[in-house]
């Protein structure tokens, strides 16, 4: 293509370019896990509780297992209970947020992130006060604000999967997403640049349903 328009190819930018991708592509392959495997050894896996009726999806009465990290201060921390309401990022959607609290309130875990480690349901965030121990009483209290937010993208999602598909045809697939509380993204393919006006048709269906 270079040739055919009369332009010289970098090589050596190009090696360098691809280089620093690959570095890229390892380091993020290799990020730090959420636990340690000696740190996982011994949890069972989480009763998570997210699908039941009313308040019992938003809320539970758990047993702390174990606190990982710094119990105090700015630094990262990752707890897990016996079971859990609250939701762990899968599928492009975001995790659950919310709190975690002792029975005697002198122990506060906000959770800022939820996500799957194996069969457990890590929760990470920031912990204030004393560890009340493994064991221990807490209440787990999910941000349902934030969830309900986030339900209708993840339904608008498949809605808008459906108009595309009726409007540029059945070849359109999902290729990936993001859905949280404050906007959606779908990426799909497709082999051609979509017009303004199918666009506007996309828009019109969705609405509509």
């Amino acid at each position: 293509m270079a040739r055919e328009r009369s332009l010289e190819l970098d090589r050596e930018g190009w090696a360098t370019a691809e280089e620093a991708h690959q570095a890229a592509s390892r380091s993020e392959g290799s990020f730090k896990q959420l636990l340690s495997a000696e740190q996982l050894a011994g949890l069972p896996a989480t009763e998570s509780t997210y699908h039941a009726e009313g308040r019992e999806s938003l809320e539970a009465d758990a047993r702390a297992l174990r606190l990982a990290g710094a119990e105090g201060g700015e630094a990262q921390a990752v707890l897990v209970l016996d079971r859990s309401p609250f939701y762990p990022e899968a599928g492009g959607q975001v995790g659950d947020t919310g709190t975690i609290e002792s029975a005697d309130g002198a122990f506060r875990f906000t959770v800022e992130d939820t996500r799957k480690a194996g069969a457990v349901v890590a929760h990470v965030g920031t912990a204030e006060g004393r560890f009340p121990g493994e064991g221990a009483a807490v209440r787990a209290r999910v941000d349902g604000a934030r969830r309900e937010r986030t339900r209708k993208n993840h339904t608008a999602t498949h809605l808008l999967h459906k108009a595309l598909r009726d409007v540029l045809g059945e070849h359109v697939t999902q290729q990936g997403s993001y859905v949280g509380p404050d906007r959606l993204r779908f990426d799909l393919s497709h082999p051609r640049a979509i017009a303004q006006e199918e666009l506007e048709r996309v828009e019109e269906l969705v609405n509509a349903w």
